[in-house]
């Protein structure tokens, strides 16, 4: 039969080394797209939270310059000090 065919056996082994190829290539892209689309999500979530710290930053800043406006607007200027003599 064809097991015992020396034709019939070269086929099924250059067969079986491109099927373990195709497939080793195959885990190799699945995995690569993988960490692609991880990335990508990393990437997306990393820009939301610097938007939102940007945001976050802008806001301190606007309280902070009302505070101090706030602060001079309310301070007594310093009393002048008369000399010693």
């Amino acid at each position: 039969g064809l097991a015992n065919n020396p034709a019939f056996q070269r086929f099924a082994q250059r067969t079986h080394a491109k099927t373990q190829e195709i497939a080793q290539r195959a885990a190799k892209t699945s995995q690569e797209l993988a960490q692609s689309e991880t990335l990508h999500a990393l990437r997306a979530e990393a820009e939301a939270k610097a938007r939102e710290a940007r945001s976050t930053a802008a806001g301190l800043a606007e309280l902070l310059k009302k505070n101090v406006e706030s602060a001079l607007k309310n301070s007594q200027p310093p009393a002048k000090k008369k000399p010693p003599f």
